[in-house]
C-alpha cells in the first residue's frame, strides 16, 4: 500500500559515506561523499543502554520510512534534528521500489 505524502512529516538529510585512507596509512576515516535533503517519517522503536569501555551511553533504535531512493545502503546515515542515525538495515518494502524502511541506531 503506498503511503500518503502527509505521513512523511519530518525533514531529514541523507549522507552517503565514503571510506578514505588517511595520509599516514594507519587506517581509514569516513567522509561525506554526498548529502541530500528529503522527507520521511522517523519513528522511535526502543531504547536501551550499552556499556562501551568505561562509558555508558543510551542507544535508541529508530525506523525511518521514506519514499524509495536508489543508492541508500548501510553506508548512509540520517541527520534528523541535529542527531545522527546510523543505518544498520535497508528494507525495500515488498521489493516494489516505492518505500524504504531504514532501521537505524542513535548513540548518545
Amino acid at each position: 500500500m503506498p503511503s500518503r505524502a502527509g505521513t512523511y512529516r519530518h525533514q531529514i538529510t541523507l549522507q552517503t559515506l565514503q571510506a578514505s585512507a588517511d595520509s599516514m596509512g594507519d587506517g581509514g576515516a569516513e567522509s561525506v561523499a554526498s548529502s541530500i535533503a528529503t522527507r520521511a517519517a522517523v519513528e522511535p522503536l526502543t531504547g536501551r543502554e550499552r556499556l562501551r569501555g568505561e562509558q555508558t551511553g543510551a542507544v535508541h533504535t529508530h525506523r525511518v520510512r521514506m519514499r524509495y531512493r536508489p543508492g541508500v545502503t548501510v553506508r548512509t546515515r540520517v541527520l534528523f534534528k541535529g542527531r545522527r542515525l546510523d543505518v544498520h538495515e535497508v528494507r525495500n518494502i515488498e521489493e516494489r521500489n516505492r518505500e524504504l524502511h531504514l532501521m537505524c541506531e542513535e548513540i548518545q
